[in-house]
């Protein structure tokens, strides 16, 4: 056989068993790469994200003093007895006196299953325009207040204040 005819056949045997051993490495590279490329996409996206995220929270250091009010309107932890010293502060600066305040209950939101509403039954006596004062304060506290019911009885006496009964829903996490 001739010298060339056998250089050949070696030379397609060498180049058929290196691709057969060789195409699945070749394979597995192309695939790497592509995953590689993905990885460094997704990075790049989670950069832009944490850039926005830090934007965002650059901007809210500026809305602060909001985001006090928002947290002192629904707060973490509701104190029943700062409630109760808040409706007191509130009646007495209206001109009404506080009777009597009674915890109704306690209770997660239909809503929200995380927000807590709190329930109270109030007893006040004044006369109506120190309860207008009162419901007006109320309404514009920062805190999450709500009159859900309200009933008065007429005095015996006309010198005699009016008795007012309110049940009040306030908000908490």
């Amino acid at each position: 056989m001739p010298r060339f005819l056998i250089t050949a056949i070696g030379f397609g045997l060498a180049l058929l068993i290196g691709l057969v051993l060789l195409w699945p490495k070749y394979q597995d590279f192309t695939d790497l790469r592509q995953q590689i490329k993905k990885k460094n996409i997704e990075l790049q996206y989670r950069e832009e994200y944490f850039i926005k995220i830090n934007e965002v929270s650059d901007e809210l250091v500026g809305h602060e003093s909001a985001l006090l009010k928002i947290d002192s309107a629904l707060p973490q932890n509701y104190s029943i007895p700062a409630l109760f010293s808040f409706l007191e502060v509130e009646s007495s600066r209206s001109g009404l006196i506080l009777k009597e305040v009674a915890l109704e209950s306690i209770k997660n939101s239909d809503q929200e299953p995380e927000i807590k509403t709190i329930s109270l039954e109030v007893l006040l006596s004044g006369s109506y325009p120190s309860l207008k004062d009162f419901l007006s304060n109320l309404e514009n506290s920062a805190r999450l207040l709500e009159v859900k019911n309200l009933s008065f009885s007429y005095p015996e006496e006309p010198e005699d204040p009016f008795t007012f009964q309110l049940l009040i829903q306030a908000r908490s996490y």
